[in-house]
């Protein structure tokens, strides 16, 4: 089998994960905020949800403070500028922490997501097409996340090749937000992944975010 890059733990305790509590927390107001249409919450909420002591969840949302996105009134907590939180998080969001597992089956993209077991995360261009129509382009590679990437390429093909399927290491809440990656993940994902491909869909889902007005 052709691998490129291999790095999974075999155990995988509730914070071994290369997405940081401080991004998990931010994806959670994220989703509230883009998919639910809830941009309120508090510490104590958060800390609860997340088992995190109170001041590990107060230094996660001091430079969403800092930069407006985010502020402090009676009720808890209120998400002013979703997009501004978002665009921060991609921009320190860096894929090769999530240890990726590259291959190359030589299959169509279709087929290999139809090949991937339940367990298996669909994000970047795959989730962006499984979540909406496809009018924005083809692609070429499969980007999921998966805790077993021996198990997730177990029917599908090896060969030599340019990967055209990426596994990446789940964190423990990813699956909470349903069997497509949520919209943040997708959105962040694709701000860091190479080529016009993934521009092009980043481009896509930057139009759909009209949700993402400040207020």
């Amino acid at each position: 089998m052709y691998i490129l890059e291999l790095g999974f733990s075999q155990k995988h305790e509730k914070w071994k994960t290369m997405l940081t509590k401080t991004e998990i927390l931010w994806r959670h107001l994220l989703v509230d905020a883009l998919e639910h249409d809830n941009r309120r919450s508090s510490i104590t909420e958060l800390s609860a949800r997340f088992a995190l002591a109170p001041s590990t969840v107060h230094r996660a949302l001091v430079v969403p403070r800092e930069m407006g996105a985010l502020d402090t009134v009676r009720s808890g907590l209120i998400l002013r500028d979703p997009m501004r939180l978002l665009l921060h998080w991609a921009g320190t969001r860096r894929l090769a922490h999530d240890r990726p597992f590259k291959v190359h089956t030589g299959l169509p993209v279709n087929e290999i997501q139809d090949r991937l077991p339940d367990r298996a995360v669909p994000t970047g261009a795959a989730a962006y097409a499984r979540r909406f129509r496809n009018d924005v382009a083809d692609y070429s590679v499969v980007y999921c996340y998966h805790p077993d990437p021996t198990a997730a390429i177990a029917s599908l093909p090896d060969e030599l090749g340019e990967p055209d399927l990426v596994i990446l290491e789940p964190d423990p809440f990813l699956t909470d937000y349903g069997e497509i990656a949520s919209i943040p993940q997708t959105y962040v994902d694709l701000f860091v992944t190479a080529g016009w491909q993934a521009q092009r869909f980043l481009h896509a889902m930057s139009e759909r975010l009209e949700v993402a007005s400040a207020i």
